[in-house]
């Protein structure tokens, strides 16, 4: 895609860029779209990093060009969207939170798996388990040959730099660098789009209340019955957001 508009698409964790495909089909052509791997994940051959690192390699990216430019951050990767919001405004038109993390989204859980040998113990397990699953999956529902292929291959990519340690590394940046960004919420000026679904089992849907009422310019979109992957569940929804966080910048 090209245009006079640039959405980049930060995928949570795990996760791929490629699996932003539905929401990129439902993007029209006036919007640029870029879903990129983030770092330690996939294609992308920086090294694991928290919240500041992937601010520092997501500043590099929006350098490369001067298009107006909405970032969509998924889950964890909305600590990184809202980080980048704090520090380099200049950078963004607009963002769209999507199920992101905020205010009330660090669990018990969360902490546990900072521990040094509880959190290898339960993470490396469960991701040689479901990685057969997921890959499954994508095989099963992924139409396009092409985006199977690619979803693919950054499965491969992720597996062979055991990616459980990049989930580990950015838990640890999650419980240590999110309250600091929470506690800014007040300063950052950038129109927002807030989409959470109102079942979300994984960010409670009072996180995306509490983020939109921190927020000096934020919209909630309540996604009635979803979960936490919209961008699978409702890729109209989003597309419609990124256009609306376009249309506030305005």
């Amino acid at each position: 895609m090209s245009g006079n508009r640039r959405a980049v698409l930060l995928h949570g964790q795990p996760g791929a860029g490629a699996a932003w495909h539905r929401v990129v089909r439902a993007l029209d052509d006036s919007i640029e779209t870029i879903a990129p791997d983030r770092p330690g994940y996939g294609q992308n051959p920086r090294a694991a990093g928290g919240i500041h690192d992937n601010v520092e390699w997501l500043t590099e990216l929006l350098r490369t060009g001067d298009a107006p430019t909405v970032v969509v951050a998924h889950s964890w990767a909305g600590g990184v969207a809202l980080e980048l919001a704090r520090r380099r405004p200049e950078l963004l038109s607009g963002l769209v939170l999507l199920a992101s993390v905020g205010p009330g989204a660090i669990t018990v859980f969360d902490r546990v798996l900072t521990l040094p040998i509880v959190g290898p113990a339960l993470m490396r397990p469960m991701f040689v388990a479901g990685e057969p699953v997921v890959r499954r999956l994508v095989t099963r529902d992924v139409r396009d040959p092409g985006t199977r292929e690619e979803l693919l291959a950054s499965m491969d990519a992720s597996r062979g730099r055991e990616v459980w340690r990049t989930f580990l590394v950015e838990q640890a940046s999650l419980v240590a660098d999110m309250d600091a960004v929470i506690d800014d919420l007040g300063s950052i000026a950038t129109p927002t789009v807030v989409v959470a679904g109102t079942k979300d089992r994984v960010v409670p849907f009072a996180t995306a209340r509490r983020l939109t009422e921190a927020l000096p310019d934020a919209r909630l979109v309540a996604v009635d019955g979803a979960g936490h992957m919209l961008q699978r569940s409702h890729p109209h929804v989003v597309a419609e957001a990124v256009h609306e966080a376009f249309a506030a910048a305005r």
